[in-house]
């Protein structure tokens, strides 16, 4: 069991550092925002989004990286949740196949500032005690991306 833990973790951390690296490409939205590295673009509550979301360090961009490893983080709870008393190697062929979906890819290339904060929202659900948790990221999701409030709702 441990093995397969930690080849899903190893796995996590290369596919999301091929991400990061430029490996897959970027989208429209890298080009035009994420690239120019500045936070002054939105308003005060986007600015922490933004401030992740253009995070670089050389040819490395470290919000892609963040916004891949917080979906591979609710994709383990979540499967590892489903999947219990299964075959582990259900669940990694599952989270390698989610990885290279249109939704993975999307967040992590793309639209990296809500990816982020749809990711935090989805890993905080499936918590059980969500009272607390959606007052903590009412706070936070608010500074994250506009639409963070919005998800509670559903």
């Amino acid at each position: 069991m441990k093995i397969f833990s930690l080849f899903i973790n190893l796995y996590a951390i290369i596919f999301s550092l091929l991400i990061a690296i430029g490996f897959f490409g970027y989208g429209v939205d890298y080009y035009y925002g994420y690239s120019k590295a500045t936070i002054y673009w939105g308003n005060i509550f986007d600015r922490v989004g933004f401030a992740l979301s253009i995070l670089q360090y050389k040819n490395i961009w470290i919000g892609a990286f963040i916004s891949s490893i917080l979906q591979f983080i609710f994709y383990n709870k979540f499967l590892f949740e489903r999947f219990k008393n299964s075959f582990p190697i259900y669940k990694i062929i599952i989270i390698i196949l989610l990885s290279f979906s249109w939704s993975h890819l999307l967040t992590s290339l793309n639209m990296v500032r809500q990816g982020i904060a749809v990711n935090i929202f989805l890993i905080l659900t499936l918590f059980p005690n969500k009272k607390f948790l959606n007052v903590i990221y009412l706070i936070t999701g608010l500074f994250l991306h506009k639409i963070s409030p919005f998800l509670l709702f559903i």
